[in-house]
């Protein structure tokens, strides 16, 4: 099955290139459709390698303790141990996307402002750390389409917006079409590309 949607992806990429406008929207949303089924395989697998780690540690007692850095400390203190973390034990990597999103959610959770809690952000583990405090955010907001144009301000790097893809997709409920359709309401491709 992975095989299969990694091909269906790569095909989707290649025919966008030489179709219409009004097709580039129908192989998007399979592109989209295809890689999240990938991350599904992906983080499945991941939680497979953590049950299977011969009791050195689990990953409730990984996020357990990197959650209580970010309360008694900072995000920092806390993405600085993951990175240690993962040097030495394979099933912590496979799990670093998912823990930074709830370091994130925990670090909006402290802060209740978004540029204070942005202050820890890095790439780790891709850059799931601010797909985090987006999410979290998100689920504050009164008003999804207003936050979604002034969050990633100043610097509107495409890394951003794609955190604000995974926002969108949490408060839609998973609903692809919604999240799209919020997405297109930005105006330049960077934005439209990263949060599509």
């Amino acid at each position: 099955f992975l095989v299969a949607a990694v091909l269906n992806v790569c095909y989707a990429l290649t025919s966008m290139e030489s179709s219409q406008q009004a097709n580039q929207d129908k192989f998007r949303k399979i592109v989209i459709a295809n890689v999240s089924f990938i991350v599904v395989v992906l983080a499945v697998l991941g939680l497979l390698v953590s049950a299977n780690n011969n009791g050195n540690f689990t990953d409730r007692d990984v996020k357990t303790m990197l959650l209580k850095m970010v309360a008694s400390k900072n995000p920092g203190v806390a993405l600085t141990k993951l990175e240690e973390l993962m040097e030495n034990n394979p099933a912590v990597l496979q799990s670093c996307h998912g823990l930074v999103h709830e370091l994130g959610h925990a670090a909006f959770e402290k802060y209740q402002n978004i540029t204070k809690a942005m202050k820890y952000q890095n790439d780790l583990c891709g850059s799931g750390y601010m797909h985090g405090v987006v999410e979290k955010k998100f689920s504050q907001s009164k008003n999804i389409g207003k936050d979604m144009l002034t969050i990633c301000e100043p610097e509107n790097d495409q890394s951003c917006f794609h955190g604000v893809g995974h926002g969108l997709m949490i408060t839609t409920d998973n609903n692809v079409t919604r999240a799209l359709e919020y997405c297109d309401t930005y105006t330049t491709r960077v934005a439209k590309v990263g949060c599509g």
